[in-house]
């Protein structure tokens, strides 16, 4: 007889009980309203993140239709944001743009000091999906074991984060210029 308490819960389980998680922590504030809460929801975009392994790693994503409702902003204030550095947007195969979930606090707010990591990275290489795969898997010591955005949204100080974007960006561009040399 199989004991209950080695039955692994289905990734499907797994996904709900935390997005319950987060929807009840998100409801007992009372800050969001809650066709607010099922209007995010419903634009994530999923089909990227189960077709392409590096969508999978760095997701999820809005979609930038949701990203626009969100926001309360126009495409061209996006597009603006994405030119500045001030919003990552990773373009997919079809050309269109999605928006890592994690870049954004719960009001909508951009992560802390992101923008100056997007800037550092972008001096070493013009990529947004290699900064994406970098701020959700650079984990160091400095950083007491966490990627940069947990690091970030915990309010660690950006100075590390800073100090391992330039070494980082460093050794892209270095590389770069190796290749094309």
């Amino acid at each position: 007889m199989t004991d209950p308490a080695d039955i692994q819960p289905s990734r499907a389980d797994q996904i709900l009980q935390a997005a319950r998680a987060q929807i009840h922590g998100i409801a007992i504030s009372g800050t969001v309203p809650v066709e607010e809460i099922a209007r995010r929801m419903a634009t994530q975009v999923s089909r990227e993140q189960s077709e392409n392994r590096l969508a999978q790693k760095v997701g999820p994503f809005y979609d930038a239709e949701g990203v626009l409702n969100w926001l309360g902003v126009s495409r061209q204030a996006i597009h603006k944001r994405r030119g500045a550095r001030t919003i990552l947007g990773c373009r997919t195969a079809d050309g269109r743009f999605i928006y890592p979930v994690w870049q954004f606090q719960n009001d909508g707010r951009l992560l802390a000091r992101l923008p100056e990591v997007l800037k550092v990275l972008a001096a070493g290489i013009d990529d947004p999906w290699t900064w994406a795969l970098w701020l959700q898997s650079a984990v160091d010591e400095e950083l007491d074991g966490k990627t940069v955005t947990q690091w970030l949204r915990d309010g660690g100080d950006v100075e590390p984060v800073l100090r391992l974007a330039r070494n980082d960006a460093a050794a892209w561009a270095a590389e770069t210029e190796r290749v094309w040399a």
